[in-house]
């Protein structure tokens, strides 16, 4: 009872740290956090909730199903408009994934192996930091209901009970995380028909109520998604197959990059701490494939990492964070390698209740830099100089600034403007987004762009209010 008192305690302070801590520490980003935000904010106010509004109108380019920002809107009701009701479903899911995959590794392996998995986990890039579980993107949600349908997927392969439940859970997760980005959900599908095959589970399957039930539940969840916007946007299922479903065949967004760039990011940087120890760990786990269940957790493990990292790598497009899937996978091989070497050690008794605070020293460089990194909003030197807007409203709203009747012009994208209009509206402050070609005087105007406030001191008269960074702040008195 003590080791599980202790490990619960454990678990939860090391969650928190990675996950939860200074989530709203940093403004909005913009693309899909801003875009999925002010997507929530429009569908709340315009009581839109079938279909995206983006800036008054139809947000055609966002073509992935609203599971994501259905859970948005549940959090904002609750929280209010924020950067934190935004970002707090994608950590949870962040939370969930690393809690599963510790209960998973601990029933199907052993507790000390779970531990290693849910450390290595934890301290991954590509699993805890920009894009995944920290800001408010769909990845996360994704990600823990492709899991979850993985999960049970497992069991229905390697388990005689429950088989015709498993595999419904089964196609009821992979439902909704078709809800939550459409088409990235069927990634790991042609590795479940391999195993399946390989396996040999295939004709049994067709004898379980649950294959059928299950069927049904994805067909019901997955068409109720895509029919529900299609009747008040009739173009969605043809943005669906030209923006999602093309992605393997053509360059969307000119994010096109060479068929290797998944392996050089996790080499590079996004799991760079434990690719070998991965290597090692495949190693360990084939070889001792008569201990627990390590054969099917092997072949489980390694099918769905290599079936979709060569999707992935095929597609034309590619962007870093599509990889987010792959970690629980690689966490789980990976930790094989440390808790074998771990469990040989003759001074470590796992029997202890205190085992997992001697994990904790084990992995303390691998844990202070990956709660340092997810806290430090370090980005690219290009971002921060187009986020310079933001950041200033940001920073100056969490210090009491008062931004009623400032305009905003700017040539950066529209997202995060519009999520801070709409956040300061909120708390009774009116804020205008114009070009230059609207700019009316006399208003205080934030520029950060060299050309824009180049413009507005050669037309008009005006003082510099206030500065930050290469960012201005305008008091435009008068037309010159």
């Amino acid at each position: 009872m003590k080791g599980k008192v202790i490990s619960f305690i454990v678990l939860g302070v090391l969650l928190y740290l990675v996950f939860l801590l200074r989530l709203d520490s940093f403004s909005i980003r913009p693309w899909d956090e801003s875009t999925y935000a002010v997507n929530v904010y429009e569908m709340l106010h315009g009581h839109h909730y079938f279909v995206p509004y983006f800036n008054g109108g139809i947000d055609n380019l966002t073509t992935k199903p609203l599971l994501t920002r259905w859970i948005q809107m549940l959090f904002v009701t609750i929280l209010g408009y924020n950067e934190l009701a935004i970002r707090l479903p994608s950590a949870i899911a962040g939370i969930l994934i690393a809690y599963f995959l510790f209960v998973f590794i601990k029933k199907s392996g052993s507790t000390l192996w779970a531990w290693c998995s849910f450390l290595i986990l934890i301290t991954s890039i590509g699993f805890v930091h920009f894009h995944t579980s920290r800001t408010g993107d769909a990845d996360a949600i994704l990600n823990l209901f492709l899991f979850l349908s993985n999960i049970y997927f497992f069991y229905f392969i390697n388990s005689e009970e429950n088989k015709s439940r498993n595999v419904f859970l089964y196609f009821l997760f992979l439902a909704l995380a078709f809800g939550a980005k459409s088409v990235a959900a069927l990634l790991f599908v042609p590795a479940h028909l391999f195993i399946v095959v390989y396996q040999k589970k295939f004709i049994p399957a067709f004898s379980l109520k649950g294959l059928y039930l299950g069927k049904l539940a994805f067909l019901l969840i997955a068409g109720f998604f895509i029919l529900s916007r299609q009747v008040y946007d009739p173009n969605y299922i043809s943005n669906i197959i030209n923006n999602d479903a093309s992605r393997l065949f053509a360059i969307i967004d000119l994010h096109k990059e060479p068929f290797d760039f998944y392996f050089n990011n996790l080499y590079n940087y996004r799991f760079s701490c434990w690719v070998a120890i991965f290597i090692v760990g495949a190693i360990l786990l084939w070889k001792h494939k008569a201990m627990f269940h390590n054969k099917t957790i092997f072949i489980w493990c390694i099918s769905l990492i290599t079936v979709y990292l060569f999707i992935i790598s095929y597609s034309v497009t590619k962007l870093e964070w599509y990889d987010m899937p792959l970690y629980p996978y690689l966490a789980i091989v990976t930790g094989y390698a440390i808790y074998y070497c771990l469990q040989n050690l003759p001074a470590f008794d796992p029997s202890k209740a205190t085992m997992p605070l001697a994990i904790i020293i084990v992995f303390s460089i691998p844990i202070y830099f990956a709660i340092k990194q997810s806290h430090d909003n370090d980005r690219k030197p290009g971002d921060r100089k187009i986020e310079r807007v933001e950041d200033y409203l940001f920073e100056k709203e969490k210090q009491g600034a008062n931004f009623n009747n400032y305009t905003i012009c700017d040539n950066s994208y529209l997202g995060p403007m519009l999520f801070y209009k709409y956040k300061l509206q909120d708390k009774g402050q009116q804020i205008k987004i114009a070009d230059t070609s609207a700019i009316q005087a006399p208003t205080m105007l934030i520029a950060a762009n060299d050309t824009i406030k180049n413009y507005v001191l050669s037309k008009f008269n005006c003082t510099i209010a206030d500065s930050w960074n290469e960012l201005v702040v305008l008091n435009v008195k008068s037309k010159k």
